[in-house]
């Protein structure tokens, strides 16, 4: 009997212990108010930053504003710090009047591990606008709200989903230049320049991306809509994702979505939406009424303005359904990387560039 029993306990501690999976609900807990705070205003996003592209013309060529590239190289950094495969995709365009513009996509890819040709991909645009304030004074918008928002919404994610495994590609873009348009003297108009130029320069890789959303603006609390969260589509290939990306908002953020069916233009997944991508736009809600809008006061330290945890439940809508979609499938390692919210003195001296055969994976 001893022996019987010595026997199956031996087999019984034998036996691999399964491993407990993953939870999408687990991971878009992990998705912290802090942290999204830490990374806005770690970010030139207060009171006299300046992330223009084309803040002012010197001869020929355009300057960027004096945060422009501080922001770029940041983002840069936080990306690779939270395990990512991270590229600066340079911009290159002489516009009509032979005058030359420059600018760089931010782009970080975590590969899938099932199905890596499958591709979500998530932008939010780096850049300020300039704006002529009453009196005809000439400034630029620190862009606490639009976009230091999606920017802090998608290097909180990647901060988050370092520690995980996905059947699919994930790719978020820091793009450039979605406040302004350059006319090409290659005859392309670049209308929301970053996603213009990503579109172009890989476009043998769009029929990779499953759906594509732009993180654009999400910090800002409507006083008449607590509870809202607006979706920019309207175009007929979004079907699915419309569904998707409403559901996912109200399990994981708490939302009621509001559906404008009339993208105008307004952000950088009409780039992908016109190509035949399922893409659509994450807005707050009556993003129009909000009074800092393009206005230098559209800054992190202006009183009472940004809602941190109003942004943070967009980023866990926006979480929960690439977890969903892009299938969380295993988990790395035991622990999710800390906050950074110091700003870095110097860049890490690796410098990729994207090659253009990316096609949404890291070969």
């Amino acid at each position: 009997m001893y022996r019987t029993l010595l026997l199956l306990t031996v087999l019984v501690l034998s036996i691999p212990l399964a491993a407990q999976a993953v939870t999408t609900q687990e991971v878009v807990n992990q998705i912290s108010v802090a942290s999204f705070q830490a990374y806005n205003q770690a970010l030139p996003t207060h009171l006299g930053n300046n992330r223009c592209i084309n803040y002012q013309l010197v001869g020929n060529v355009y300057e960027h504003g004096a945060d422009h590239d501080t922001a770029r190289d940041e983002i840069f950094q936080w990306f690779r710090r939270s395990g990512w495969t991270t590229f600066l995709d340079p911009i290159n365009i002489t516009d009509t009047s032979g005058n030359i513009w420059t600018g760089a996509n931010v782009i970080a890819v975590k590969q899938g591990t099932v199905t890596p040709d499958k591709v979500y991909l998530v932008m939010a645009h780096y850049d300020s606008t300039a704006n002529h304030e009453p009196g005809g004074v000439f400034t630029s918008a620190p862009g606490g709200d639009d976009n230091g928002s999606g920017v802090a919404g998608i290097l909180e994610m990647a901060r988050v989903f370092g520690r995980y495994t996905f059947d699919s590609t994930i790719i978020f873009v820091a793009s450039d230049g979605e406040e302004t348009t350059a006319y090409g003297n290659d005859g392309i108009t670049y209308r929301r320049i970053g996603s213009i130029h990503y579109v172009n320069k890989y476009a043998s890789t769009l029929p990779n991306i499953q759906a594509m959303i732009s993180a654009d603006m999400f910090a800002w609390q409507s006083s008449s809509g607590p509870g809202y969260i607006r979706l920019d589509s309207g175009y007929s290939q979004n079907t699915a994702l419309d569904s998707q990306i409403t559901s996912a908002l109200k399990t994981y953020g708490g939302f009621t979505t509001v559906q404008n069916v009339n993208s105008q233009n307004y952000s950088d997944h009409v780039s992908f939406a016109n190509q035949g991508v399922p893409a659509l736009m994450v807005i707050e809600y009556n993003w129009s009424s909000n009074p800092n809008y393009h206005h230098m006061t559209d800054a992190c330290d202006t009183p009472n303005y940004i809602n941190y945890t109003y942004g943070t439940n967009v980023v866990k809508g926006i979480a929960g359904w690439l977890c969903e979609r892009a299938g969380l499938n295993g988990t790395l390692s035991s622990s999710v990387p800390s906050v950074w919210p110091e700003k870095f003195a110097a860049l890490a001296s690796a410098r990729d560039v994207i090659t253009p055969i990316l096609k949404g994976t890291v070969r």
